[in-house]
C-alpha cells in the first residue's frame, strides 16, 4: 500500500501496520527508529507492504511538537488491505506498545486509545475526527529580564465535539467514559441509570461513581462475546473486579436495542439487561461519585433515553441524547471559551492547586477568573477543579460544604495574590479581597485550640499526590499552604479595602505553632504530620521557608535545604518524599510541581548551588532530544529512575515556548518563538511604557497597526517599538502578555 501524508497534518510520531489484526506484545515490541526503519517528514509517497505472517510496520516522525487531526491520503492498494492501523505517541519510546501512550482517560477530544484502524478499500483521503498528539503548553524556556508563563492555552471552539449525535442517539466509538457534571450528582451515593443501547460492533459500557478525574467503576457489557465486566477505573485495560457471562434473558444480537438499568447504593451495583439480572457486586474502592456513558476498545453504539433517579426515586436528569443539548451536562462540546488546562491530556480541566505554580497569568489569559471565583462554597473555600464550563454557570455559592483537595483553595489565593501584584488593578483588588477574606475566615475557624488547622477527615485533604493516602488532623503542608495564603494576600487584601492586620496576627501566631509542634530535630525537617513523625515532604518544607516558619537560627533555610538535598536527591531530580514516608504508603515519585517550590526556595534565600542542582537533574533531561521520552515538553511525574512514573501514560505535555524583551529607553523589544507548524497570536502589553497610540510596532521590520496580530511558527519574530510622537509613560512597568498558540491547518 502506498500512501501520503498531507500537509498540515501534525503528530509528533506515529507508527503505521497493516496485515495480521492482532493486538500482541512481541508484534510491536523492540519498534525504534533503527529497527523499523525511522521515517522523517515528508510530504512524498510511503510505501507500506505485509503478508499474512509478517505485518508491515513503519515508524514515522512527523518532526512536529504540537498536537493535530490527522490526515492522509492512500495514493494506491492491492491486495488485503483491509486491517490498516495507526499508533500515534507524544515520544518515540511508547510506539512499541500496540496503543502507543495510550489509553489516556482523561481527555475528552483526543481519542482514548491511541491506535486507530481503518478498512482501506480503494485510494482516497482519510482524516480522524478527534485530535492526536502533544500540545506545547504552560512553560517558558531562555526567558531574559522582565518573565511571563505561557499557560496551558487552548483557544475557544477548537477542540472538536467528544460525541457524535443524530435522531437516533449519541454514538460513542472507543471512547472513555465521561462523567455526568453537577455537585449533586458528582456526590451521590446511591442513584439508579437508565438508559437504551444498541450495539453495532464489539458492544457497550457505562460508569457509576466517577470522580471528576473519570476514576471510576467502569461496567463493559460485551454483547458480541455475552461477557459483563467491571473494572476499577476507567478502560478495560485497568484492574479486573469480576467478570461473568451474560444470562440468556440479557444478551441479545448486535444491531439491537438493549434496555439497561443500574442500582448503585455505596459499595453494592446491581445491573439489569433487558430485565434479566446481569450484574450484582460488592466492590470497595469507590463510595460515591458521578455516571457516564462509553465504548470499550473496537466497540461502536449507539445511547439514548438516559434517565437518573436518586434514593427518593426522584427523577434528576433525564435527556433522549437526540441532539447536541446533552453535551453541556457531560463536558463534550466545543470549548466556548479560551481556556487554561492541566496539559493537553486533561484538556477539560483545570487545578486551581496549578495556578499558583503556572503563574498569574494562568488566570488572566484565559478569561478564566470569574468563572473559578464563582465556584465557591458557602463556607468560603473552593472548588478544586474546574472543568470546561459550556459559560459561567455560577452566580451564587454553590450548594455543598466539602471538597477533596482544600488545599488548592489556598494555592488559589497565592496565585491571585501573585495577579494582583503583577497587574496592580485595584478592580481586581476589589472584586477578590472579600472572597479570600472568607476563605481565611473559614479557615482560622478551624484552629485547634494550639494554633494549628485541623483537617476533620481524609475527605477533605486529598492534595497534588492524589495516589497517596489522603491525610487527616494536623497535617504540615495544609498548615504551611494556610500561612503562605495568609503571607501573600496581605497587599490584596489591604488595596481590597480588607483589614489585613487580621491575617497578618493569625499569620504570626501560625508561625510559631508550625515551627514549635511540627520541627522534628532528629529529620532536621518539618514532619509530614502530628501522626506521622518519622518522615518529611519536599513541599511542605520548602513552604515553610518561603513563608517565614522557620524564625529559630537552629532551623535556618539554609539548614532545610541540606536535608533535603541530602536526603531526597536522586539523579533525575528529588523525590516527594523522605525514605521513611513510603512504609506509610507514599510513593517515591519526583514531582514538576513540588520541585518548583523547593526550587522557588532555593532561589529566594540565594543558594544557587540548590538551584542548579534541581534544574541539571530534573528539568534538563526532559529537554534533552537523546531522551527517550523527549517530546519537546516537561513532564508531570517521574519515578525515581527519572522515567514517566505512571508509564506512557504520564502527561508528557507541560512544555515550552520561548519569549524574551527588556525595556529599552522606555521601548519595547521582544523576541517570540512558536514551535514550527503554528500560529501564535500576539496581543501587545496593556501597559506599555509608552503607548501604543504614540509608537509604531515593526514585525520583523515590517509596520503592523493595532495591538494584536499573527505570526507564523518556526522561526523567531522580533517585534521592535519605537517613538512615533511624544513619550507618553502611564507610570506602571507590570503587564502581561497574551500568545495563544494554535495548530495551522
Amino acid at each position: 500500500m502506498e500512501l501520503r501524508r498531507l500537509p498540515g497534518s501534525a503528530l509528533p510520531a506515529a507508527s503505521s501496520s497493516f496485515g495480521k489484526c492482532i493486538e500482541r506484545g512481541d508484534v510491536w515490541k523492540g519498534l525504534s527508529g533503527a529497527a523499523a526503519g525511522l521515517i522523517k517528514a515528508q510530504d512524498g509517497r510511503i510505501v507500506l507492504s505485509a503478508t499474512m505472517d509478517a505485518p508491515g510496520i513503519l515508524i514515522l516522525d512527523y518532526s512536529v511538537e504540537t498536537e493535530g487531526i490527522p490526515e492522509f491520503e492512500v495514493v494506491s492498494a492491492s491486495g488485503d488491505t483491509s486491517v490498516f492501523q495507526i499508533t500515534y505517541s507524544e515520544s518515540e519510546a511508547a510506539l512499541g506498545r500496540y496503543m502507543g501512550d495510550g489509553p489516556l482517560s482523561l481527555a475528552a477530544a483526543m481519542d482514548t486509545y491511541r491506535v486507530n484502524s481503518y478498512n482501506i478499500s480503494a485510494p482516497g483521503q482519510s482524516k480522524n475526527r478527534l485530535i492526536k498528539g502533544a500540545s506545547v503548553t504552560r512553560s517558558t524556556t531562555s526567558l531574559q529580564l522582565a518573565r511571563t508563563v505561557q499557560p496551558s492555552e487552548i483557544p475557544k471552539n477548537s477542540i472538536p465535539e467528544f460525541w457524535q449525535v443524530s435522531s437516533e442517539g449519541v454514538l460513542i466509538e472507543s471512547q472513555a467514559p465521561q462523567a455526568a457534571i453537577g455537585i449533586t450528582v458528582q456526590s451521590s451515593t446511591t442513584h439508579a441509570l437508565e438508559f437504551k443501547a444498541k450495539p453495532s460492533v464489539g458492544g457497550f459500557g457505562f460508569s457509576v461513581l466517577s470522580d471528576t478525574l473519570n476514576s471510576t467503576i467502569y461496567i463493559s457489557v460485551n454483547v458480541a462475546e455475552g461477557t459483563i465486566a467491571v473494572h476499577s477505573d476507567s478502560t478495560t485495560k485497568d484492574t479486573l473486579i469480576q467478570k461473568v457471562a451474560l444470562p440468556t434473558g440479557a444478551s441479545s444480537s448486535l444491531d439491537g436495542w438493549h434496555q439497561v438499568q443500574a442500582h448503585v447504593v455505596m459499595t453494592d451495583i446491581n445491573a439489569t439487561i433487558n430485565r434479566a439480572t446481569a450484574l450484582k457486586l460488592s466492590q470497595f474502592s469507590k463510595f460515591f461519585g458521578s455516571h457516564g456513558i462509553r465504548a470499550s476498545y473496537g466497540h461502536r453504539t449507539l445511547f439514548r433515553d438516559l434517565k437518573v433517579t436518586d434514593a427518593t426515586c426522584a427523577t434528576t436528569y433525564e435527556h433522549p441524547l437526540t441532539d447536541s443539548s446533552c453535551f453541556k451536562d457531560f463536558l463534550v462540546g466545543k470549548n466556548p471559551l479560551d481556556t487554561s488546562a492541566d496539559a493537553t491530556r486533561r484538556d477539560r480541566i483545570a487545578s486551581t492547586g496549578d495556578l499558583d505554580i503556572a503563574g498569574a497569568a494562568a488566570l488572566t489569559n484565559t478569561h478564566g477568573l470569574d468563572s473559578l471565583a464563582l465556584c465557591r462554597a458557602p463556607r468560603g473555600f473552593f472548588v478544586p477543579t474546574a472543568k470546561m464550563f459550556p459559560q459561567p454557570r455560577f452566580s451564587k455559592p454553590l450548594g455543598f460544604d466539602r471538597t477533596g483537595l482544600i488545599g488548592y483553595s489556598w494555592n488559589l489565593l497565592t496565585a491571585v495574590a501573585m495577579t494582583y501584584t503583577h497587574t496592580g488593578y485595584i478592580e481586581f483588588a476589589e472584586t477578590w479581597a472579600p472572597k479570600a477574606q472568607r476563605m481565611l475566615d473559614w479557615s482560622h475557624s478551624h484552629l485547634l485550640p494550639k494554633g494549628l488547622f485541623n483537617l476533620t477527615g481524609a475527605t477533605f485533604g486529598g492534595d497534588w499526590n492524589y495516589y497517596d493516602p489522603a491525610q487527616s488532623g494536623v497535617v504540615t503542608k495544609v498548615n504551611v499552604i494556610y500561612a503562605y495564603a495568609l503571607q501573600e494576600t496581605s497587599r490584596l487584601l489591604t488595596d481590597g479595602g480588607v483589614d489585613a492586620s487580621v491575617s497578618q496576627d493569625r499569620l504570626s501566631t501560625l508561625r510559631s505553632a508550625i515551627n514549635t509542634q511540627l520541627w522534628s530535630d532528629e529529620l532536621v525537617a518539618y514532619v509530614i504530620s502530628e501522626t506521622n513523625r518519622d518522615s518529611f515532604a519536599q513541599d511542605s518544607n520548602a513552604l515553610a521557608i518561603l513563608t517565614g516558619v522557620n524564625k529559630d537560627p537552629a532551623r535556618s533555610s539554609e539548614l532545610i535545604l541540606k536535608t533535603l538535598l541530602k536526603q531526597l536527591s536522586t539523579p533525575h531530580g528529588p523525590v516527594a518524599f523522605s525514605s521513611g514516608a513510603t512504609s506509610s504508603g507514599f510513593k517515591r515519585y519526583i514531582s514538576s510541581y513540588t520541585t518548583s517550590y523547593h526550587l522557588r526556595g532555593a532561589l529566594t534565600v540565594g543558594n544557587a548551588v540548590v538551584a542548579r542542582e534541581l534544574l541539571s537533574t530534573l528539568w534538563t533531561p526532559m529537554i534533552q532530544k537523546d531522551n527517550a521520552n523527549y517530546t519537546g515538553c516537561f513532564w508531570e511525574t517521574l519515578n525515581d529512575k527519572g522515567e514517566p512514573a505512571f508509564g506512557f501514560s504520564t502527561s508528557l505535555a507541560n512544555g515550552p515556548i520561548e519569549v524574551r524583551w527588556n525595556f529599552c529607553g522606555d521601548l519595547l523589544k521582544m523576541t517570540v518563538q512558536a514551535p514550527a507548524g503554528t500560529k501564535a497570536t500576539i496581543t501587545l502589553p496593556s501597559l506599555l511604557l509608552v503607548s501604543a497610540d504614540a509608537s509604531v510596532i515593526h514585525v520583523d521590520g515590517a509596520v503592523v497597526h493595532g495591538t494584536s496580530f499573527e505570526v507564523e511558527g518556526g522561526a523567531a519574530v522580533r517585534i521592535t517599538q519605537s517613538l512615533n510622537v511624544e513619550l507618553v509613560k502611564n507610570g506602571l512597568s507590570f503587564f502581561q502578555l497574551r500568545i495563544r498558540i494554535s495548530q495551522e491547518s
